[in-house]
């Protein structure tokens, strides 16, 4: 996983992605919980799914780094 974050860094089409994700995902989920903090996951369950987005986008690195 940590390879992949660095991939998204070293490319514009890798940092174009994390920016989408952080404005799509992870900004309104910070917006809900500011507004709401009861509602919050546990850390658990917050990584529980998170990391198969984040596995999702290392394998289309992996994938697109394959095809070049």
């Amino acid at each position: 996983m940590r390879v992949g974050r660095k991939e998204l860094h070293k490319s514009k089409d890798g940092q174009a992605s994390l920016e989408g994700w952080l404005r799509r995902e992870v900004a309104p989920a910070y917006d809900a919980h500011k507004a709401d903090p009861v509602k919050a996951l546990s850390l658990t369950e917050a990584w529980a799914r998170f990391e198969p987005r984040m596995d999702k986008i290392d394998r289309q690195l992996v994938d697109k780094k394959a095809e070049d």
